[in-house]
């Protein structure tokens, strides 16, 4: 058994309820994907047994593994999965995968009636079928993340049933949830008898739980926890991923409608992140909304321009203007916060911080009630539709303004090019565009840092997906 503790808001069972990558990598333990990706990065059977692209790349057919069963025995029909996929455009759910089906459905409405989607629909019990607006070669890579897991038409989030590895077991009134493994997996066996997952957040808790052998691994640990005053006997790892932490300035804020404050703030924070002792050896400093290793060349090239605060001051006379600024806990150093604090005073602002995490965090931003947020936010796959969440007018800033809608009907009109080159050079060339109106300003690619016990095994990790947790175990 391996106990694992997060500083997420809840660990969750409903694959559309989903926020974090904390409750991906957990969740990716209890249901299975349709395809999934192996550690070659190769694409290869889940749930589907094989599958067909048809219709010039515009239809996809998958055919279930006989074989493929729930928690409870049953077996996994075509049914089952058109309502794990329809879920997420169930507006109940206001599930973070919703803009993306939206966006490459050929008609992705939803009948609230019936409770379907006629572009996701099933052909007897063994075949399920996706119609697309046009083809689109990423498909496959983000249907294997585990957003797209499998529940069955009457899941109970009472008494979860699942399909992946793992199933539930019990919850204790404090919250502590235990996963034991799934005997009658079809796929490769489980490497452990199961998981236990609770929240810890704070640093002295976390400490106290792995002094008190109460867990064994924590997601998401305080940056200055992994870079001193780890306890005995526990070492820490980051995890590889396409992670990128933006400044998005509300569009709303009095305080930043002008583009030129807009251009000068950005050209602040540059000059910020040219001091690399305020960040950690995991952090690199991005000059571009998407991260690195998703974009051709040419849109990474771009020139640094950087501003001291006297040089802001003499252009700007800002005098006493309140702002209000959300920073996530944690994932920060000290040293950092505390330098932009003074930045942010030291130019005329005077700040009210939110700095929280979970629910806390999550609901003034959905809100619009800031006028500036640092967001740190994790891909779907290695492709931008997967990092486009955050700009889409419908999603989840929906109610703050950040003007990407000019910027969404751009990408739209080049999003299902059969040439993938030009799809990419056109994806450079409008994204370029907008960034330039500084509405976002980059800040950080972050690797995401756990801590864990000694004999414990970890993966080695790269720009994968959230099925982590699958391939920890204990050493003999």
């Amino acid at each position: 058994m391996i106990r694992v503790s997060g500083s997420t808001q809840e660990f969750l069972f409903h694959p559309a309820k989903l926020k974090s990558y904390q409750q991906f990598a957990f969740i990716h333990l209890f249901v299975e994907t349709l395809v999934d990706i192996n550690s070659s990065g190769i694409i290869v059977a889940g749930a589907a047994k094989k599958w067909q692209i048809l219709d010039n790349g515009k239809t996809y057919k998958f055919n279930i593994d006989d074989h493929a069963k729930f928690h409870d025995g049953s077996k996994i029909k075509a049914a089952d999965i058109v309502h794990s996929f329809t879920q997420h455009l169930e507006p109940q759910f206001d599930s973070i995968l919703k803009v993306y089906l939206e966006t490459i459905l050929e008609n992705p409405k939803y009948d609230q009636k019936t409770k379907k989607c006629s572009s996701i629909y099933a052909e007897g019990d063994n075949t399920v079928i996706l119609k697309l607006k046009g083809p689109y070669p990423p498909l496959l890579n983000d249907l294997a993340q585990a957003g797209f897991g499998i529940i069955p038409i009457n899941f109970d989030e009472k008494k979860p049933i699942g399909s992946g590895p793992y199933k539930f077991d019990s919850a204790t009134k404090d919250g502590i949830k235990k996963l034991v493994v799934f005997e009658e997996f079809w796929r490769e066996k489980p490497k452990n008898k199961g998981f236990t997952f609770q929240i810890i957040r704070e640093k002295s808790d976390i400490i106290k739980a792995f002094n008190d052998n109460k867990i064994d691994v924590t997601l998401g640990a305080p940056v200055d926890l992994v870079e001193s005053g780890r306890p005995q006997g526990i070492d820490f790892q980051y995890l590889n991923g396409l992670v990128s932490t933006n400044i998005y300035l509300n569009g709303r804020s009095t305080s930043f409608k002008s583009q030129v404050i807009r251009n000068d703030f950005h050209n602040l924070i540059n000059g910020l992140k040219e001091d690399k002792t305020l960040f950690t050896p995991y952090d690199i400093t991005i000059n571009t909304y998407l991260p690195n290793g998703i974009m051709p060349k040419n849109y990474y090239d771009r020139k640094n321009e950087s501003m001291t605060t006297t040089e802001f001051k003499e252009k700007h006379k800002i005098a006493n203007a309140h702002i209000k600024v959300i920073i996530p806990k944690h994932i920060f150093t000290e040293r950092f916060i505390t330098k932009f604090k003074n930045l942010l005073s030291e130019i005329g602002f005077t700040p009210t911080y939110l700095e929280d995490k979970g629910k806390a965090y999550l609901d003034p931003i959905e809100n619009g009630e800031f006028d500036m947020v640092f967001i740190p936010f994790m891909g779907l796959g290695n492709d931008p539709d997967g990092y486009l969440a955050m700009l889409d007018p419908k999603g989840f800033l929906k109610n703050s303004d950040i003007k990407s809608h000019a910027l969404i009907e751009s990408l739209d009109k080049v999003r299902f090019s059969e040439i993938q080159d030009f799809r990419m050079q056109k994806y450079s060339e409008y994204l370029m565009k907008y960034e330039k109106e500084n509405h976002v300003i980059p800040l950080l690619q972050q690797h995401l840092p756990f801590l864990f016990r000694h004999g414990i095994s970890v993966p080695d990790f790269n720009f994968n997906n959230y099925s982590i947790l699958r391939d920890f175990f204990w050493n003999k």
